[in-house]
């Protein structure tokens, strides 16, 4: 059993975000797109809080988000617009 959330389940009938998926994003320390095709991950959300953990050397309680999604039909791009809307910029760096 995955403990990633579909990304459809951040959207409405229409394939707008609703209000809950807006509070989730914002609540989230760190958001991660995990491609369904190859299972590859990557950090669209959070790489200063996750570079706080690896500068103190020391764990941290946080909210991990994984949303899955298939990169290959636009759904990353998706789930980046959607992380702009909530925080303003994303952290994408590259291919999950």
């Amino acid at each position: 059993m995955s403990d990633a959330t579909p990304i459809h389940a951040l959207l409405d009938h229409r394939g707008e975000p609703s209000r809950s998926t807006h509070e989730l994003l914002a609540k989230a320390d760190c958001i991660v797109a995990v491609d369904v095709m190859t299972g590859a991950e990557a950090v669209v959300w959070g790489l200063e809080w996750l570079q706080e953990i690896i500068d103190s050397r020391q764990s941290k309680e946080g909210r991990v988000l994984r949303i899955e999604l298939d990169s290959g039909t636009g759904e990353l791009e998706t789930l980046l617009e959607l992380v702009r809307s909530v925080h303003g910029r994303h952290d994408y760096k590259g291919k999950p």
